[in-house]
Order: structure tokens, then sequence, then C-alpha cells
């Protein structure tokens, strides 16, 4: 990691403040039968559940999801403008 500030156009920040890694931005696997696995279980778990109350209500709920994620849901077919329709 670089020990000194970084600029990448909006000011110097501290060391640490980039994530940087040459194979991209992806999350590291959890190892299994761990708590921090756990934990991220629950957390999935609760998520579909909310999702799945949300569909049966028929209701909007403002989510920020990522593009590719959003992408990958929708079978490629997404609207990232609400004045594109």
């Amino acid at each position: 990691m670089n020990a000194s500030p970084v600029d990448l156009g909006e000011g110097l920040k501290p060391p640490g403040y980039y994530v940087r890694r040459a194979t991209g931005l992806f999350p590291a696997p959890l190892i299994q039968n761990s708590e921090q696995c756990d934990r991220a279980v629950k957390h999935f778990w609760f998520l579909g559940i909310f999702l799945a109350k949300v569909l049966q209500d028929n209701r909007l709920v403002d989510l920020p999801l990522s593009t590719p994620f959003l992408k990958l849901l929708c079978q490629g077919e997404i609207h990232t403008n609400i004045h594109e329709r």
C-alpha cells in the first residue's frame, strides 16, 4: 500500500483512503463456518425476506443497488433514468 497521500483529482487524501487492488474491487471470500460468514448469511437472509415482503405487498423501496448487480437481477434490461422510459 502507498504510504504517502494520494491525489486523484479531488485533493490530497490520506494513505488508505482509496482502495486499490490489482485484480479490481471484489470482496474476498469468507471463511466457511466462521462467525463473519454466519453474520453475512443472516444479513442476506433478512434482505431476502424483506424483498419478498416488498414484492408481496406491491410496494416501492428506495434501495440503492449497484448498476452491475441490478443488470444481473433484471437480465440486462434496466433504465438508469426515469425519463428514458
